[in-house]
């Protein structure tokens, strides 16, 4: 991927984004604990990923303190008591010696997250997307309108926010949908002059993103593991051109045969399926041959609804019709 030198200077560029992401991560952690007065499962995963991401556990004992109005010594208690459950997903954040905070250039997971986003965004850190909203095309150039920063931004931290681990999908969509629409914003204009709603072009943009970046982490894998071949993950409702779901490919046929690396094929716009490196002899496919063709055929059959017959992927395309009306 790139050099330690070099993901120094990427992450000083994303610090803002990685900045505000923290205190979103602690913002929920903080509501968390209001509702509930005590450190949840779901709080100590929250302070186990912005513990990985960076944050120092003198910081997250900070911003606990101050957001809760309690005593160091009733936070002590605190972690005393999600330590005593058994539950802590890692108790040494909850001790009061050691490390305060894992450095840099031994934060593999964060190097790779880094990385990941330098090769998605063409090393200038901006729209992890790749969303062409609010582009237009002056002079035969791709020229993005101001609106297009503030829309650009919001996406990427919607991105930051679930690649962490720290979110979930439908929770980050939610409100970035939301941040926006309250702002005024109601439809994502583009340079072809599509339109989409800004629920649509959100959900699109954001799950054609992290299927990106997921894809760019797992090359970092294969290449570290010394694979050349790949199990392609399956999933129902998938569109008829993506049939090879649950196959096991080669580097090379995952752009000759699945399209990797283009608009309609693997990883590309609205495609669900994500790729892990597959050591033949060693690792174990999810789905056989003969288990996969059980599948298709299932996903094939049609099943009758308002007087007309769909099969899976049929029917979901009809739902999104409907939903959009």
């Amino acid at each position: 991927m790139f050099k330690p030198n070099e993901l120094e200077r990427f992450s000083m560029i994303l610090e803002p984004q990685m900045r505000a992401m923290e205190e979103r991560i602690m913002a929920d952690v903080v509501r968390r604990l209001k509702i509930n007065g005590e450190i949840t499962r779901a709080a100590d995963w929250q302070i186990h990923r912005a513990y990985e991401l960076g944050l120092s556990k003198r910081k997250v004992t900070k911003i606990i303190q101050q957001e809760m109005g309690l005593s160091y010594k009733e936070v002590k208690t605190m972690y005393r008591q999600v330590v005593q459950m058994g539950y802590s997903r890692d108790a040494a954040l909850y001790k009061y010696k050691g490390v305060a905070q894992i450095p840099f250039k031994d934060n593999e997971g964060l190097q790779q997250l880094i990385s990941a986003v330098a090769m998605q965004t063409y090393e200038n850190m901006q729209n992890i997307t790749q969303s062409l909203g609010f582009a237009v095309r002056e002079g035969g150039k791709l020229v993005f309108s101001p609106l297009a920063d503030y829309y650009q931004q919001t996406l990427d931290g919607a991105m930051l926010d679930i690649v962490s681990g720290a979110f979930d999908y439908n929770t980050v969509l939610k409100r970035v949908v939301g941040e926006m629409t309250n702002s005024g914003l109601r439809t994502i204009d583009y340079a072809t002059g599509w339109k989409n709603r800004v629920d649509v072009a959100a959900r699109r943009a954001v799950m054609t993103g992290i299927s990106q970046i997921t894809a760019k982490v797992n090359d970092d894998n294969a290449k570290a593991l010394g694979a050349d071949h790949f199990e392609i993950e399956w999933h129902s409702g998938y569109r008829p051109e993506h049939w090879w779901g649950g196959m096991v490919v080669t580097k090379e046929e995952l752009y000759s045969k699945c399209g990797l690396g283009t608009v309609t094929g693997l990883c590309g716009v609205n495609c669900y399926h994500d790729y892990y490196p597959f050591i033949p002899g060693i690792s174990e496919r999810s789905y056989t041959d003969e288990e996969l063709a059980d599948l298709d055929r299932k996903e094939k059959e049609k099943v009758e609804f308002g007087g007309k017959k769909y099969n899976k992927y049929e029917a979901t395309q009809h739902q999104r019709k409907l939903e959009t009306t």
